[in-house]
């Protein structure tokens, strides 16, 4: 789940095992290791643009999504360390690097360029390509709906889909100045209309709209147009997804997060105590941080 642009709001992501939560320029890992005891983790939140590409409509989102890539593949490396018992294993940059882009060139083969190929023979049929690439973004939808639904099949993706909820209903009670415990924390949603499942949503709908009129023909150049419009989709999505933030608890911010909330049936299970633990201790973790920062700047 992304975090707001405010400096006291969180967001944060299941890792395997665990919980990531998030602030603004920190985060903290807690990961149950295999003998029940809990593992705990801070990390920076990478910065790889400069300040004043933040402050740029389309562009930032680019810079931010890239970011939260590469703490998140830093999350899984470490979480997944913890669970087979080599915590103390270094992780190496480079493998955090090679793994984000290999999982991009997976989501955009599987995502972008597949369902292209799927529509093709229908252009021996229709001659309106609007129609064509509406079908193919139905197409993607429906990619992205059916992976979500096979790995959920698998024990460990289950799991993950539990600290996910475990890591929205922490959130929830943070946002709503709740003593974080195990009984305050039970009584949220493990649905959270912040959640970065948004981003797949906004996505897929807004390529229709950027790859509506593209060129299919030949191959290469549709290949080609799908893969160099990705920065702009994602960076069109992080706006969409910014400015639906900023209505919060509104009738309208309600009506806005009605898709994420339903997709995120998908994508969340309801979490056992032991789960709620993990994602409780990196939320105290990250705020005991967050408050050692704030004591030094002020020192």
């Amino acid at each position: 789940m992304a975090p707001k642009e405010s400096d006291k709001m969180y967001g944060g992501q299941a890792v395997l095992d665990g919980v990531m939560i998030r602030s603004r320029d920190s985060a903290a890992i807690c990961v149950r290791k295999p003998d029940g005891t809990l593992a705990n983790k801070y990390e920076s939140v990478p910065k790889i643009s400069m300040p004043i590409f933040r402050n740029i409509p389309f562009i930032r989102g680019m810079f931010v999504i890239l970011e939260s890539l590469i703490l998140g593949f830093r999350g899984l490396t470490y979480s997944s360390l913890v669970s087979s018992g080599a915590e103390d294993e270094k992780i190496d940059l480079i493998s955090v690097v090679v793994s984000v882009l290999l999982g991009v060139s997976f989501a955009v083969g599987i995502f972008f360029i597949l369902p292209m190929f799927v529509t093709s023979p229908l252009e021996k049929y229709l001659d309106s390509i609007v129609i064509i690439n509406l079908v193919e973004a139905l197409i993607r939808l429906l990619f992205v709906l059916g992976y979500i639904f096979l790995i959920s099949k698998f024990l460990k993706i289950g799991q993950l889909f539990m600290y996910h909820g475990a890591e929205h209903m922490v959130i929830h009670a943070e946002e709503n100045k709740n003593v974080l415990d195990l009984n305050s924390v039970k009584k949220y949603p493990i649905e959270h209309p912040r959640c970065g499942t948004a981003f797949i949503l906004y996505v897929g709908i807004v390529a229709f709209f950027v790859l509506a009129f593209t060129p299919r023909d030949p191959i290469w150049l549709g290949i080609v147009v799908r893969i160099v419009t990705i920065p702009i989709i994602a960076g069109l999505a992080y706006e969409i997804i910014r400015f639906s933030s900023t209505f919060g608890d509104t009738k309208l911010g309600n009506i806005l997060a009605i898709p994420t909330l339903a997709l995120q049936k998908l994508t969340t299970r309801t979490p056992n105590d032991s789960q709620i633990e993990v994602a409780l201790m990196a939320m105290h973790k990250l705020k005991e941080l967050d408050d050692e920062i704030l004591t030094d700047q002020n020192s």
